[in-house]
């Protein structure tokens, strides 16, 4: 038997066709168009769309294995957190029931992808890959994904790796204009979003500190579409994982404030950026870390792509760093920072990709939130909806291109030598001596 996500593509396909094919057929063969029936010439195959094989791996709904991670081994320990959970299925918002907003017609395709969306825990690549399935197909599952809040990470990049092309699509549910009546779900994340999201390709998550850091990295890696990361690390110890930072490809933005840094793990990130790692970072934000007490390493790069440097320290004097006034960007968000930079010409990123915006959160996720019988997870993101910083004391750097003085020599012409006249002797008077 198929499962009921198959069904429900497979019905989407139909409608999808019927829709491209420009009417629908009875069972006498005939279509009915502008009020007529007309006859259809020759025989028509009928349309069967790909079905997806039975083995089909899919997730078991309520079982607390899968949400394990290293479930197929459950001796499995992890070093670095006591207590880990899967975020990737994590669901902003829990919904027991949803229904369509009150309309005057519901189309079939409509109530289908809201069925999709409803199982969207339940898709897996092979869905999209054993099916032709189009984003005109996809778009309102997607839009519906949104809308629930049933976008945990695993759903976006399935979508993401997909359609992340699409000029259409979006990793949030953005309204025009905000009202309280427009989120009736986790609150202080869609407030959030509305309010620090830069364009539709920025995609907001917040994590417990007990996830496993190796796989967040590996993920990241993996994606099949452009990104640049966005990471804040704000009062998470980072002793035991900051040579892991090492691995990310496309980490642009760092922020370790507060992090018990010290100035040998500086060193150490200095070092791996002068051996060609890190070569994405632009920004790296390190105040309020009482143990750093010298950033001159981070002066002193002549390799790499660091432009802007935040720190609470003095720093020394550099003809490559120079000051500015960080009154502008005290109260920003990482991203809003980033983006005043970016229009102040400080430091450039690839504007047209996947903008992933990902911070850890100081508090753990237990397992019974992932299945929404806690609460609205919405503790989660109070620490990121209220965050600001009012230290005035933060200094900000940037990096400053100069141009090497060079000396002008003039090419000097060489100095001919004067040559020697030539006296002519007269052969006649020569004989009359």
């Amino acid at each position: 038997m198929f499962s009921v996500v198959s069904k429900l593509l497979m019905l989407l396909l139909w409608c999808d066709v019927q829709a491209m094919d420009g009417g629908v057929r009875n069972g006498s063969g005939y279509r009915k168009k502008k009020g007529r029936f007309r006859r259809n010439k020759g025989k028509r195959k009928p349309f069967i769309p790909a079905l997806i094989p039975e083995n089909t791996p899919r997730l078991i709904q309520g079982s607390s294995e899968s949400f394990k991670i290293g479930s197929t081994d459950l001796t499995f320990n992890d070093t670095q957190y006591t207590q880990l959970y899967n975020y990737n299925r994590m669901k902003p918002w829990f919904y027991e029931n949803y229904s369509l907003p009150n309309s005057k017609v519901r189309s079939l395709k409509e109530i289908a992808s809201l069925k999709v969306a409803k199982l969207a825990n339940s898709l897996t690549k092979q869905h999209f890959s054993s099916t032709s399935m189009s984003w005109t197909v996809c778009n309102k599952i997607w839009e519906f994904i949104l809308l629930m809040e049933q976008d945990t990470p695993f759903v976006f990049q399935l979508f993401a790796s997909r359609f992340g092309d699409e000029k259409s699509f979006k990793c949030h549910y953005i309204p025009n204009v905000y009202k309280i009546t427009d989120f009736s779900g986790n609150y202080n994340r869609n407030f959030y979003i509305h309010q620090h999201s830069i364009t539709n390709k920025h995609r907001f998550e917040t994590f417990g500190c007990n996830i496993s850091f190796d796989n967040l990295i590996l993920e990241i890696n993996n994606f099949k579409f452009n990104n640049v990361v966005i990471l804040n690390l704000n009062k998470i110890n980072i002793k035991n994982s900051y040579l892991q930072l090492n691995r990310m490809v496309n980490l642009t933005y760092l922020n370790v404030s507060d992090t018990s840094l010290t100035d040998a793990m500086l060193k150490s990130w200095c070092i791996s950026i002068s051996s060609g790692k890190l070569s994405n970072l632009k920004c790296l934000v390190l105040s309020h870390n009482e143990q750093l007490t010298d950033i001159t390493p981070v002066m002193k790069l002549e390799q790499g792509s660091l432009q802007y440097v935040e720190t609470t320290l003095s720093p020394p004097q550099h003809k490559n760093w120079e000051m500015i006034d960080n009154i502008p960007l005290v109260n920003l968000s990482d991203s809003r920072k980033m983006k005043y930079l970016a229009a102040k010409k400080y430091i450039d990123y690839d504007k047209d990709s996947f903008i992933l915006d990902y911070k850890l959160d100081t508090s753990q996720v237990i397992n019974e939130e992932i299945n929404g019988l806690n609460d609205d997870l919405g503790h989660h993101w109070d620490g990121r909806f209220l965050e600001k910083n009012v230290n005035r004391n933060i200094r900000s750097l940037i990096r400053i291109e100069r141009e090497q003085d060079t000396i002008i020599v003039e090419d000097k012409q060489p100095v001919r030598k004067k040559l020697k006249k030539t006296i002519k002797m007269n052969v006649n008077k020569f004989f009359d001596l």
